[in-house]
């Protein structure tokens, strides 16, 4: 393959220099977040308008009680398929990443971690590698 695309911006980078254009997405800002986080092109993020309409937005970590939101394209990339993240997530409080189970949706109090577990059930298995 002499193009493959890029998970954080969707373009598509020549193979040879596909790990250094990467490396630049994954540069931590001076908070703590990367530069830019990896989400499905918004072509695969389309038809989640009614469930990302309910979805909660901000979230309470725990341990420090700093509330984050949660950027839309995001949410859509984890309504979509919800193994798309790791069981980590950024805290504004902390400047680092956290895990999900130490967070708390602001809108309705459930736990992140529960709530993507629901999501994982409702949807069905992950897909198979490479899809």
């Amino acid at each position: 393959m002499i193009f493959k695309r890029c998970e954080f911006c969707h373009k598509y980078v020549f193979s040879l220099g596909f790990d250094a254009h990467v490396e630049k997405h994954l540069r931590l800002r001076e908070d703590g977040q990367q530069t830019v986080y990896a989400t499905l092109p918004e072509e695969q993020r389309r038809g989640v308008e009614r469930a990302f309409r309910k979805a909660p937005r901000w979230y309470k970590h725990d341990v420090c009680g700093e509330v984050t939101g949660m950027p839309d394209e995001i949410i859509k990339t984890y309504l979509v398929d919800p193994w798309f993240y790791n069981h980590m997530t950024y805290c504004c409080g902390c400047e680092n990443h956290v895990p999900e189970s130490e967070c708390y949706w602001t809108e309705t109090g459930q736990n992140v971690a529960d709530y993507k577990n629901e999501l994982k059930m409702a949807v069905g298995n992950p897909p198979p590698d490479g899809e």
